[in-house]
């Protein structure tokens, strides 16, 4: 079965972005995940936090909390994002 991670970006409910991408997931078979980026405590990314990346990946600890979103997209096969 496919893993499908579906990336809402939307803020309105009646959004037609989002009766499209809902319109296509239905026609869609597999997992679904979705990810609604408005519930989500995203922070930018600056320089701090690029290099606690840098030093974790140099370290090979890829199992840390802050690379979550990268291990949702890459175990993902299909990406459908709606904005």
């Amino acid at each position: 079965m496919e893993k499908i991670l579906f990336v809402n970006a939307c803020v309105r409910k009646e959004s037609r972005t989002l009766f499209l991408a809902r319109q296509l997931l239905d026609r869609l078979q597999g997992e679904i995940t979705e990810l609604e980026l408005q519930r989500e405590d995203l922070a930018p990314l600056n320089r701090e936090s690029l290099e606690r990346r840098n030093q974790l990946l140099c370290e090979k600890n890829l199992e840390d909390a802050s690379l979550g979103y990268a291990h949702q997209f890459a175990q993902a096969d299909i990406i459908v994002e709606s904005v």
